[in-house]
């Protein structure tokens, strides 16, 4: 006889009474979930304003997200923001004044639908609050199904969605959520490394990148060579190239979400550091036979700012070279990746809507039919 699947749900007020499961992703979500819980996702980083609570399901936990219609937060709990706002950062990619003008008032026009129709009324499932977030394991069609109708019940008027789901690192799960009625929005274009591939390094490409790093006069040094001092030194340069160059719409991490990530070990660091001055880091997680790195910065204001891109990105390769796991090595910098064997695909929000009005289905329909039409050849042309 199948055995019946557990499922709990605890939040602030009930957190103490969770029993977390004796396992090393139990641990690191026990480590890394109960502060958040605790003290409020606000108290880490400064422009996420949601809810942090954790769904149990059998021996597996997920950090639940639920957001309540709120449109000044950061893309990784905000639909509007990562289809919308951060859409209309990236227009300077576009060429062409007129197509630059045409999609500008386009993405003012839609955004103006979504938010009439609480687009960001959302309870996120596995959200990490990461730019990708690694599951534990692949989910059921039953298990999904329960989920779906336990959240249904408690978050009535709010979407059900899972984020960062791809054809290579979810395949069984992208298929059960598609058998519980999920429908399937593109949100951007990944790049994966196979670093158990030998020919990934044999290419000359590579080569290079080693010889580079070989004749570099950087030390390379992780989280347990730095100083206090020095981590306030790591956390500017991430705010440097996230926010201040990229997008204010990216996790504006704290000194105290950063403390936690050192003392509870949930993400490991690797700095270039020159004549006593750190000039890169990177910081990177792993689960599940994943590798992935939402901490990454640099100072792009000295001449070698290239150099120094290409350095941590070879650091990181040959860590998971090490490790032998798949490099989940997010969006962006394509041409980069895809010269250095990476594999491209496309990540989807898997989207639940059965329970709400008309109404509310009308804009997750709209972004549906958009963006797996026009979306999918913008994001494989930048």
């Amino acid at each position: 006889m199948p055995q019946k699947t557990l499922i709990q749900l605890f939040d602030a007020k009930t957190i103490d009474q969770l029993v977390w499961p004796a396992s090393s992703d139990g641990e690191y979500a026990r480590k890394f979930l109960t502060p958040l819980i605790k003290n409020g996702i606000h108290h880490y980083i400064e422009n996420i304003n949601a809810e942090m609570q954790v769904l149990r399901v059998n021996n597996r936990v997920f950090p639940l997200v639920v957001t309540n219609n709120c449109y000044e937060t950061s893309y990784v709990c905000s639909p509007y923001g990562h289809y919308i706002s951060y859409a209309s950062e990236s227009l300077h990619l576009i060429e062409g004044k007129f197509i630059k003008v045409l999609t500008k008032n386009a993405l003012k026009g839609f955004g103006k639908i979504l938010k009439a129709g609480n687009i960001n009324r959302v309870v996120y499932v596995n959200n990490w609050l990461f730019s990708t977030d690694i599951y534990p394991d692949e989910l059921t069609v039953e298990e999904i199904k329960l989920i779906s109708s336990v959240l249904q019940e408690v978050f009535p008027s709010h979407a059900i969605v899972f984020r960062s789901m791809n054809s290579c690192t979810n395949a069984p799960s992208l298929e059960a959520l598609k058998g519980n009625a999920f429908d399937m929005i593109v949100s951007r274009q990944v790049f994966l490394t196979d670093t158990k591939n030998e020919d990934v390094f044999k290419t000359r490409i590579f080569k290079s990148d080693l010889k580079l790093m070989r004749e570099s006069n950087y030390e390379i040094l992780d989280e347990t060579q730095l100083t206090d001092e020095e981590y306030d030194r790591v956390l500017a340069l991430y705010r440097k190239l996230y926010i201040e160059k990229h997008s204010s719409l990216n996790p504006q991490l704290t000194r105290r979400y950063l403390q936690l990530f050192l003392d509870e070990g949930l993400m490991h660091f690797k700095v270039l550091k020159r004549e006593g001055k750190i000039d890169g880091v990177v910081g990177y997680y792993c689960r599940n036979g994943l590798m992935t790195s939402p901490f990454f910065g640099y100072d792009d204001t000295l001449s070698n700012s290239t150099q120094l891109y290409r350095l941590l990105s070879t650091v990181l390769t040959l860590e998971a070279k090490e490790k032998q796991f798949v490099l989940h090595q997010s969006s962006g910098a394509s041409f980069y990746k895809k010269v250095r064997r990476a594999e491209s695909y496309m990540e989807y929000l898997a989207v639940y809507t059965n329970h709400l009005s008309y109404g509310r289905k009308l804009p997750w329909m709209l972004l549906k039919h958009t963006m797996n039409s026009i979306g999918i050849p913008f994001m494989l042309k930048y």
